[in-house]
């Protein structure tokens, strides 16, 4: 098995650079060759067991994963590191995607890193030993297409409306000093819900349901957890096949202030009076559509602008390494 760190410097508040001597340690004690390969072609990792990249800009971890498992690729196994945030990790599993030797692993230097909790039994994602003692496990995917265009993957979850909003925010206010995850998030929350921002979409799920109108905010997920540990859906499993939908219906400020703490922790599915707000799907495929101009589309903490969307559910498609206790 070969090691690929892929290190993003700018990853929460640049701390993921700080992990590299313990990577350096854990090659030594291992007996294992190490280089820090930051020109690609120079230092060939058929000639090294552990290699150190980091990257240099949006979409370079992508680009490199693919790179490498297009120039190196055989029969050995590659295991690629995301050293970041959520943004990080999707890059590094869109590199991986069509490579059944790769596995996206994710060492949590972001300000979010939510797809990793939904493995709670698993060893400390944040030690190197365990790492890269870690063992894969199959994972879904979501793969979208945006008006027609390469699809795309997503492992964890798809933000539209107010969550996506809240994003958008929460990726100013991290900026701030000592303002980090689950707070920078509320920050987000709060701003937001002073302006309340929703959206106007047509959404058509695979098993013929219809929503046609506005709303607060829309999430297609993979995964449970977003903004930092807000486990939003918390019905979602990672390897079920399924893509859990779950729209809020245009509530009221208040009555969503209401909502918030249950929708945090997850508990909004077993209270009655909270779900007459929500509706909730399991299927396979969906398509979204703005009702006018173009719609906010929050990819795994990443923000872009998309028109018709379709979302498919690609079932057992990355190899996640899991770090072992």
């Amino acid at each position: 098995m070969k090691h690929f760190f892929i290190i993003n410097p700018k990853a929460g508040q640049g701390e993921s650079v700080d992990i590299e001597d313990e990577i350096m340690e854990q090659a030594g004690l291992r007996g294992l060759t190490l280089t820090s390969d930051q020109k690609r072609g120079v230092n060939l990792p058929e000639d090294y067991d552990v290699i150190i990249y980091r990257t240099r800009s949006v979409g370079d971890a992508e680009r490199y994963v693919r790179y490498v498992c297009r120039s190196f690729g055989s029969g050995e196994t590659f295991r690629f590191y995301a050293c970041g945030g959520d943004g990080t990790l999707n890059e590094v599993v869109n590199g991986c995607a069509g490579f059944g030797f790769a596995e996206a692993a994710c060492i949590p230097e972001g300000t979010g890193n939510d797809y990793i909790k939904n493995y709670p039994d698993a060893g400390d994602f944040r030690s190197i030993k365990a790492q890269m003692d870690g063992k894969a496990v199959m994972s879904d995917v979501i793969k979208y297409t945006v008006d027609g265009k390469e699809p795309r993957y997503c492992i964890n979850m798809f933000n539209i409306g107010l969550d996506c909003n809240v994003v958008d925010l929460t990726m100013r206010t991290k900026k701030i000093p000592m303002v980090r995850g689950h707070l920078a998030y509320l920050l987000g929350v709060l701003i937001t819900f002073i302006q309340k921002k929703g959206a106007d979409l047509t959404i058509k799920c695979g098993d013929g349901f219809v929503f046609d109108g506005k709303l607060l905010l829309v999430a297609i997920a993979n995964g449970m957890f977003c903004g930092g540990g807000v486990k939003g859906i918390p019905q979602a499993v990672t390897d079920d096949g399924l893509m859990d939908i779950s729209i809020v219906k245009n509530a009221t400020r208040l009555e969503f202030v209401k909502l918030y703490k249950e929708y945090k922790e997850g508990t909004h599915i077993d209270d009655k009076k909270a779900m007459e707000h929500f509706i909730l799907r399991k299927c396979e495929r969906a398509e979204i559509t703005p009702r006018k101009g173009v719609m906010k589309l929050c990819t795994d903490g990443e923000i872009s602008l998309a028109g018709h969307t379709v979302f498919e559910m690609v079932p057992s498609a990355v190899k996640f390494s899991v770090p072992a206790k």
